[in-house]
């Protein structure tokens, strides 16, 4: 028996075969007890999990059954079952692969959008102290602004009021200008509280103050709003939808009984969404539905992620249309960047939440706590650095770089998921007696608080809002490159335009090399623009131009 085993393993092709099988069962055997998956391999898988989920929410897939899957990994990782959380993730990643074959939930705004009139306009900014502005509005290529108000600046006492604010605003605006007035429902005597929003104690009082506040203004203020991003952390409580339509209703019905020929602009939301819905989604919902017939125009603001602004349009859009009935939308606020749009964000928050969670809830607190985070600010990464104050001049000038490119996207997507008007966020940001200027605002401002100096996001601005004069439609065009945004802009006297830049990482895009396109025109020459005013002119060969595409947007005009 030994003998013939012995002639048998002599045998080159037994010997080979006998070789295959010992290795197969050796990895076999190591994959048996192979160490567990690790923490690092689940946040990979993550990570990839979350581009491929933002990318089919822009696109308008139902994600409601993934986000279910991914909150069960979650809760799998976080009990150490990280085999459980890993087989939850293969079936998140095989049912998004199935969606391929199936049609995406349909956006309910066609691709080519029309403009009847100039979407842009800027915000002054939160404090208003009777400045002169109206100047800068105009010189940025805007045609209209809008002004925070509280009640009690206006009536401090029981029908006693003060004009000097309004008067001082009303005085500015010229023939032509277009202006909104967001009254804060605050007042010591009128309202339950002082602040960011609060039920009337009275709401015939509430009604006499709105209608005598558009009344002394005299037509002259197109938009009117009240508050500002309900159901966020100080601002309308998200538990009283109630108190917040009917507080609607009266505001509503004393604007139209002033001035019938006034638009009342409502909801107002901040924009935060997670997994796929609204922060306080049942708040929305609730006013949608009950408060639909005490606005004229719905506002979101549009900060944070540029790509998901057609996805969080498109949610409203949908919910309006389920209550039977569809309004304008526009966007009162929106600028960036923020500093949630970098990755580095998270880890900033988590070692410092419980410090600036204090500072929320104690307002005595909140000097200590920006004390420490701003001596701490050297131990956090570039990219955060650049929102604090002393930031070092290279990463302020980053952070510029950024915001001008930010703009000119953002304001883009916005206006190709049918945002009919946007007001930027803003023209100016006061300064802090302790805390200085606003982290995000104050960096977002166009210009400093004194109207010296013109910030560069400034002239970025200006350019875009000549190039897109009597801007008629846009249209979003299909490349055959998926990062790659090209836009097509035609004017009302027929001129066409394109806007065109790649989706890049904000910070450290732009360190990495051009892609090239080739584009279709039938121009013989083509101007090319970028936010920041560079020129070159190119030929057109054989009607196709060769162009270098980075994270920078480009203007792309016949010459």
């Amino acid at each position: 028996m030994k003998k013939h085993l012995l002639i048998l393993f002599r045998s080159p092709i037994v010997f080979l075969m006998a070789t295959v099988l010992f290795i197969v069962f050796f990895c076999c055997c190591f994959i048996c007890h192979a160490d567990e998956i690790s923490e690092d391999y689940l946040r990979h898988r993550y990570q990839r999990l979350s581009v491929i989920c933002q990318d089919k929410r822009q696109s308008g897939y139902d994600l409601t059954e993934v986000d279910r899957l991914i909150k069960r990994g979650r809760k799998a990782r976080q009990q150490d079952d990280l085999t459980g959380a890993n087989e939850l993730l293969n079936q998140a990643f095989d049912l998004l692969n199935s969606m391929e074959k199936q049609t995406p939930v349909p956006l309910k705004y066609t691709s080519k959008l029309t403009f009847k009139e100039s979407p842009f306009g800027v915000a002054f900014g939160e404090v208003y102290k009777g400045e002169k502005f109206m100047p800068y509005i105009r010189e940025l290529g805007a045609t209209r602004t809008k002004l925070y108000l509280h009640w009690h600046w206006i009536e401090p006492q029981n029908n006693k009021y003060d004009w000097r604010l309004v008067n001082s605003f009303l005085n500015q605006l010229n023939d032509g200008d277009e202006a909104l007035i967001a009254i804060f429902t605050s007042s010591s005597w009128g309202a339950e509280g002082t602040g960011k929003g609060y039920p009337p104690k009275d709401y015939q009082e509430y009604y006499n103050f709105i209608y005598d506040l558009v009344k002394h203004c005299k037509g002259k203020i197109k938009y009117w709003q009240r508050d500002t991003e309900p159901a966020s952390p100080r601002h309308w409580d998200k538990n009283r939808a109630e108190d917040y339509v009917k507080t609607q209703k009266y505001f509503y019905q004393a604007v139209k009984a002033a001035d019938p020929n006034a638009l009342v602009i409502d909801v107002s939301m901040n924009g935060v969404f997670v997994r796929g819905e609204p922060q306080s989604k049942q708040f929305f919902e609730y006013i949608i539905k009950h408060g639909k017939d005490y606005f004229d125009v719905l506002d979101i603001r549009l900060y944070w992620n540029i790509y998901e602004i057609p996805f969080k349009v498109n949610w409203f859009r949908n919910k309006m249309q389920e209550c039977g009935y569809q309004k304008p939308i526009v966007t009162t606020e929106y600028g960036g960047p923020t500093p949630v749009q970098f990755p580095e964000f998270k880890d900033v928050k988590r070692r410092f939440t419980k410090r600036w969670t204090q500072a929320a809830e104690d307002p005595n607190y909140r000097k200590k706590a920006w004390q420490e985070l701003t001596r701490d600010a050297k131990d956090f990464p570039p990219s955060m650095q650049m929102f604090l104050k002393n930031t070092p001049k290279e990463l302020e000038q980053k952070r510029h770089r950024i915001n001008c490119k930010d703009l000119i996207q953002r304001t883009v997507m916005a206006l190709s998921a049918g945002v009919e008007k946007l007001w930027y966020w803003n023209l100016i940001s006061q300064r802090h007696p302790h805390f200085g200027h606003h982290p995000i605002f104050g960096k977002l401002r166009l210009m400093d608080e004194h109207f010296r100096e013109r910030y560069p996001a400034f002239y970025a601005y200006q350019r875009m809002a000549k190039k897109l004069k009597d801007i008629y439609s846009i249209e979003r065009v299909t490349t055959a490159k998926n990062n790659l945004y090209l836009f097509k802009i035609t004017k009302k006297n027929g001129q066409q335009l394109y806007i065109l830049w790649e989706k890049r990482d904000f910070f450290r895009g732009e360190d990495q090399p051009a892609t090239p396109f080739e584009l279709r025109l039938t121009w013989e020459k083509s101007k090319i623009t970028d936010v920041f005013g560079n020129e070159q002119i190119k030929p057109i060969r054989n009607g196709k131009m060769l162009i270098e595409v980075t994270g920078t947007p480009l203007f792309l005009e016949p010459l």
